[in-house]
């Protein structure tokens, strides 16, 4: 999985020391194919194991070196490539560790009782919603002196001493960092929490916008109303639809659901409820509204989507776009998803906080990279294997065994093969029916690049055996 993406990401790891840039590269090239797995189980020899551990408690290894080098790779692919369009999405993730071994050095989360870390993730992503890797991540947890003290008396702190400033700290480093990069437009993609004030008068640059999810409705300046009412009063029509399918866990709740998008520009009047926010200044922005309108009386929460945003909205398609842009905001979730679930980040034994989130960073790189490769085949799944970082051996070897072991079809000798194919080989390993027209998710796509490890290895050990 991470035969390209290891050599780029090389490129810019420091660590002071190159011996622990080589354990490092060692230590994501083990756990990329055995995400699931402990770090035990992901080393044949007793000294490996205790190799991984010694990284990650390293005084001189910290997580911001391992953010640092994924930011770095990133930014040069994407200043590489120019793109027309990035997507840059921020969302925050609970990571508990109250029952393990960390807990008695953690601080609190909710309260005393949980111990772990707050997890604030930015990734970039293409236009199409496919990866292209960590941007940025933010731990933190609360002291348990403060806990409800903070609650109390958060109107009267400043922006800076908030948790939510997180939202703003991360808008400023895109901003900071592509702020020459003007062949490409930027797009930072928020749910609600980010509906600040602040966030939303902070734009810089002419190429950087952000697309926001409202949290409730604000004042128009120049109606009085609140938006939903101003943006009915000026289109009493819907000016368009868009359909959009809705995912749960439960296959009974899974539907399609037909949205009513309504678009206007609008000016936003300041909230003037203290001495500090007095000085605000009304926002120009446009606004694009796209609530759901077949299923009111069967869904408990139908779709209502409020959206701020600084990208021009002169036309139905630019509003049915920038509805496209938010609906692709599902893909940090899943990358949470991908974290937890597929990784078990929240079953790591650590002792130390400093190991614990050395480890994070790390299994952060291999969660994205899974999603890379399940986006990839939905939006590229005609070009060749290598685009997603694999070896046209691993084919082989995988269509070779499921000939074999399944009766499979598979053409082995097949030149040029493309991530689609793969996929499908990768997916049947993982335990999928490959049933048509249901997508590929995550999870098997982790299980099958587990066991097609393995049989990659025995394929190349067999292979060198006959040679000699």
């Amino acid at each position: 999985m991470l035969q390209e993406y290891l050599p780029a990401l090389s490129a810019h790891c420091i660590f002071g020391d190159k011996r622990r840039s080589k354990r490092f590269l060692d230590l994501l090239s083990a756990f990329g194919t055995q995400i699931e797995s402990s770090i035990p189980h992901c080393f044949t020899k007793k000294s490996q194991a205790k190799g991984a551990y010694r990284f990650l408690s390293n005084k001189q290894v910290h997580p911001f070196m391992i953010r640092a080098a994924e930011r770095d790779r990133v930014v040069e692919l994407v200043r590489q490539t120019k793109p027309a369009i990035v997507l840059a999405i921020q969302d925050t993730t609970c990571l508990d560790y109250s029952t393990k071994r960390a807990s008695e050095r953690l601080q609190i989360l909710q309260n005393e009782h949980q111990k772990g870390f707050y997890a604030h993730n930015h990734l970039l992503m293409s236009a199409q919603g496919v990866p292209l890797g960590i941007f940025d991540q933010y731990l933190w947890n609360r002291r348990l002196d403060e806990l409800g003290i903070r609650k109390a008396k958060r109107k009267e702190l400043p922006i800076e001493s908030k948790e939510s400033y997180r939202w703003l700290q991360q808008l400023a480093l895109l901003q900071d960092t592509f702020a020459q990069d003007r062949q490409t437009t930027f797009i930072e993609v928020c749910d609600r929490e980010s509906d600040i004030h602040e966030v939303l008068e902070c734009q810089q640059h002419a190429h950087i916008h952000y697309l926001i999810r409202a949290r409730g409705d604000r004042i128009e300046q120049e109606s009085q109303l609140a938006i939903r009412p101003a943006l009915l009063q000026t289109q009493p029509t819907a000016q368009g639809t868009f359909e959009v399918d809705i995912l749960d866990a439960d296959p009974a709740k899974r539907r399609k659901a037909h949205l009513e998008v309504r678009y206007a520009s609008f000016t936003l009047r300041p909230s003037t409820s203290s001495k500090a926010k007095a000085k605000r200044q009304a926002i120009e922005l446009q606004v694009v509204w796209a609530r759901e309108v077949n299923s009111l009386a069967q869904v408990a929460k139908p779709i209502d989507w409020l959206l701020f945003t600084t990208l021009p909205v002169v036309s139905l398609d630019d509003a049915l776009q920038a509805v496209q842009y938010y609906k692709l905001r599902w893909r940090v979730e899943q990358f949470h998803y991908v974290l937890k679930v597929g990784c078990k980040i929240e079953e790591l034994q650590l002792k130390e906080p400093q190991s614990l989130e050395n480890a994070i960073a790390l299994y952060s790189l291999l969660a994205v990279q899974v999603l890379n490769l399940q986006f990839l085949a939905r939006e590229q799944p005609d070009e060749p294997i290598q685009i997603a970082g694999f070896d046209p051996i691993a084919y082989k070897a995988g269509a070779l065994y499921l000939r074999a072991k399944a009766d499979a079809k598979y053409d082995p000798d097949k030149p040029n093969p493309t991530i689609g194919d793969f996929l499908l080989i990768v997916a049947q390993l993982g335990g999928s029916m490959l049933q048509k027209g249901k997508p590929i998710g995550s999870k098997i796509i982790w299980r099958g690049l587990r066991r097609l490890e393995l049989i990659v290895q025995a394929f190349q050990i067999f292979q060198n055996l006959n040679s000699s």
